[in-house]
């Protein structure tokens, strides 16, 4: 259930509303999204893709943890969103006032929001 973090921070809203005491804890769309492909497939799910709006298409973790799993998937993303189409390999840092560049570096990819 999404719960806004403005109602899992007031205990006396959550009561009034009978929000059962466990599920007070906030949690993002993505997050939740991400509990549910994966209780899916523990329940044998046999699905083909995952589709998700912007909220999802946007979210770096929740589409690199769906990869991970080896979900296929489509998402919207917003139009301003900028996107490679391909591996930009190792990027060389700008130089510095006239120190010597480092070695090229790898950028290091977010978390996944299940292991």
């Amino acid at each position: 259930m999404f719960l806004p973090q403005a109602w899992a921070s007031d205990p006396a809203r959550c009561a009034k509303a009978k929000v059962p005491e466990g599920a007070r804890v906030h949690q993002t769309k993505p997050e939740l999204a991400m509990a549910m492909v994966v209780a899916a497939r523990a329940r044998g799910s046999t699905h083909q893709w995952v589709g998700g709006d912007e909220v999802y298409g946007n979210s770096h973790a929740f589409t690199a943890a769906l990869e991970d799993l080896g979900e296929v998937f489509l998402m919207d993303v917003a139009g301003s969103r900028k996107v490679r189409t391909g591996d930009p390999g190792p990027q060389q840092p700008p130089p510095s006032r006239g120190i010597a560049r480092a070695a090229p570096r790898i950028e290091a990819r977010p978390a996944a929001l299940w292991p």
